[in-house]
């Protein structure tokens, strides 16, 4: 049974698909049809003596990104897919035998209906879609055939819209937030894309549609061109070189123009910056899409087929050029796919009636032997998350750092009291993602065990680093270290760098109708539970943060006056409002706990050459952190490196302090001083 969480209820815990028998995780990197045969099942170390193929079985959920919004439905665990197996028929499976599988890819096309086009999305967090093979005891979900209908009023449709997209992923002006930008535009100036577009339609109206960034301080252009013609332009606006303002302005549009009568069968797509007389102007291509009509009939290798609604339901798709092993499949809903059988004549020439003239259609043809192979396949052992205990504390671990978690876990269970269940990020994602590393199905996993049992999950604790890289774009990772992460939510916000962000907050978003998180006051959420993490990225780190922890937690050297103390440190400057932010929290506690105020203002400054300096300040948080203080509470400017102008508390500082039986809580209202998201940075050590 798929429970779906969203609108639809939540129902009694049951078993996840992969709780039992023996599975294969298999990788594509684009949507199309995939084949299966005896060479790869041996590869996969399966013995065919014995295999019925008729219960070979694919899971999947497709590949787009799980949606953020909680109330729109996704499935919660892996789905059967419908799929082909050539030749089960006399259940052996043979050496001519092949399963063949519609696999949607990681970016996917989507129809908008505002504008009667095709649009795309690039999945933000994975170059490949996983789909999983299993042998079933019983026979598997199999491709129906649909019949061809046709009647005398049907409409003829001979050509069908297609959708090209480029969208190259290399830059993160901030390296924040999840939108990355493609070519450069500022030395050369151009990029020119090449595309094989045979078969388009002569005189046919086609659709570009483009996108880039700019920054300059004078208004600049993107030139767009099809065929070395010119088909229109888009304007960027300007930005300032305040070091906190917007480092680029984007641009979107669209441009309609008329194929000629010759098409010639490659396209190139090109787009140039017009500078306006600024040299030193730059500029990145976002995305370039074009969508043009072409004729209905086979290609040299499988091709997806588009179909934009019509104004007669009852139409007849008529072919040309079609082989006989030739193969028809309705992929609209992707993992229900249906084959349509073709009406041929003996002219190579074939049709295919259907009642879906109104509807957006997308279908697939194919032969066998154009068929592709998946990219890469591993053995998934078997797991079961949907039947955990719901515990008082989850811990979110990559396998790396799981025995570190599990004794972080014992200790919170024999020390405090909480019921805690570890588990790992492959496990969430196996069964919440099929496969695909989505900061949502952490969410999501979140989510499901919260509803089952609202008052009883009350923390998060997510055990690993972060990036905002995702899919190491940088190159900077191996493939070691793109396991070992915990995924960050990133802001859609990518070129400002006061707005862009990272944040767990995401995953305590649990309500009905919250986790879009838009950027603005319309996406704020309340938080469920506590979230917090521990950015640890080796063995050691995370061995020595649970013993503090540990420590903390259990030793009577850790117990002191010192856990009445509250430091409050402030800067100065922007109207005085971080020293009042500071005495103001100061004043709500003060009946409770004994406040401290350490203020930049009140101490004597010292010119340096390396700057403005307060070391008496310096020396006196240094000797709080040292004799000890509940909180060390900051509020001002920052950075990766430090606190404040005068570098009030820099990394050296944190490094070099003591007082190991006093640990102070750090909270921080200040930029980047504690950023963990960027594996380039190490900020606040430990």
């Amino acid at each position: 049974m798929i429970v779906l969480v969203g609108r639809y209820p939540v129902q009694a815990q049951t078993p996840s698909v992969l709780a039992k028998g023996t599975w294969y995780k298999v990788a594509v990197t684009e949507s199309g049809i995939y084949r299966i045969d005896a060479k790869k099942l041996r590869e996969m170390g399966i013995n065919l003596a014995g295999l019925n193929p008729k219960n070979l079985q694919m899971y999947g959920n497709g590949g787009a990104m799980l949606p953020q919004n909680n109330a729109l439905s996704r499935p919660d665990d892996l789905i059967q897919l419908a799929i082909w197996v050539k030749g089960e028929e006399d259940s052996r499976f043979d050496e001519s035998d092949a399963l063949y599988f519609y696999a949607e890819g990681p970016h996917v096309v989507r129809y908008g209906r505002t504008q009667n086009s095709f649009t795309h999305q690039i999945n933000a967090y994975s170059d490949s879609s996983y789909y999983y093979l299993t042998f079933g005891t019983q026979p598997g979900l199999r491709i129906q055939e649909r019949a061809s209908s046709t009647t005398a009023e049907s409409m003829a449709v001979e050509e069908f819209d297609d959708y090209w997209f480029h969208e190259a992923e290399s830059v993160n002006l901030l390296q924040s937030g999840r939108e990355w930008w493609g070519e450069y535009l500022g030395i050369a100036g151009q990029v020119h894309l090449k595309v094989d577009l045979p078969g388009v339609v002569p005189n046919s109206v086609a659709l570009l549609r483009g996108a880039g960034i700019a920054a300059a301080q004078v208004p600049t252009r993107l030139l767009w061109q099809v065929n070395g013609q010119g088909v229109g332009e888009q304007s960027q606006g300007t930005v300032t070189t305040y070091r906190y303002d917007l480092r680029a302005q984007r641009s979107e549009k669209s441009y309609s123009f008329r194929i000629g009568a010759t098409p010639p069968s490659t396209f190139d797509v090109g787009v140039e910056l017009d500078k306006n007389g600024q040299s030193n102007a730059q500029a990145y291509l976002d995305y370039a899409a074009l969508q043009v009509k072409r004729q209905l009939r086979a290609y040299p290798a499988q091709q997806i087929y588009r179909f934009l609604p019509t104004a007669q339901s009852s139409v007849s798709y008529s072919f040309k050029d079609i082989p006989m092993d030739w193969q028809w499949w309705d992929i609209s809903e992707p993992l229900y796919p249906q084959r349509g059988t073709l009406v041929r004549s003996s002219d190579g020439t074939a049709k295919y009636g259907a009642s879906d003239g109104k509807k957006v259609r997308t279908y697939l043809g194919f032969s066998s032997a154009q068929a592709k192979a998946p990219l890469s396949w591993q053995k998934v052992a078997n797991q079961n998350l949907h039947e955990l205990p719901v515990p008082q504390l989850l811990i979110i671990t990559p396998e790396a750092w799981k025995t570190e978690a599990h004794r972080l876990a014992e200790f919170r269970q024999n020390n405090d009291g909480l019921s805690t269940v570890v588990v790992t990020t492959a496990h969430v994602f196996n069964e919440f993602s099929a496969g695909k590393p989505d900061p949502t199905a952490i969410r999501d996993l979140v989510r499901y065990l919260y509803r089952q049992n609202p008052g009883r999950l009350r923390y998060l604790l997510l055990f690993g680093d972060a990036t905002y890289d995702y899919k190491n774009r940088s190159g900077t990772q191996s493939a070691a270290q793109q396991r070992q992460w915990v995924p960050v939510y990133e802001s859609r916000e990518s070129l400002h760098p006061v707005f862009t962000y990272s944040s767990d907050d995401y995953f305590g978003f649990l309500d009905d109708y919250e986790g879009e998180w838009l950027e603005s006051a319309a996406g704020d959420h309340t938080l469920d539970l506590g979230v917090g993490r521990l950015p640890v990225k080796s063995r050691e780190e995370a061995r020595v943060v649970v013993d503090k922890l540990i420590h903390y937690g259990s030793s009577p050297q850790a117990l002191g006056r010192w856990r009445n103390r509250i430091s409050f440190v402030a800067d100065d400057g922007d109207g005085n409002i971080h020293q009042q932010h500071a005495d103001l929290l100061a004043n709500q506690i003060q009946d409770q706990f004994l406040t401290q105020r350490l203020f930049v203002d009140a101490f004597p400054r010292l010119v340096s050459p390396e700057g403005v300096k307060t070391p008496d300040l310096n020396a006196t948080i240094r000797q709080r952190i040292n004799e000890g203080t509940l909180i060390l509470n900051y509020t001002g400017h920052g950075g990766t490196t430090g606190w404040a102008e005068e570098q009030i508390l820099t990394l050296a500082d944190m490094q070099t302090v003591r007082g190991y039986n006093n640990l102070p809580l750090l909270l921080t209202a200040t930029c980047e001083f504690g950023r963990y998201d960027d594996p380039a940075l190490v900020s606040e050590p430990s």
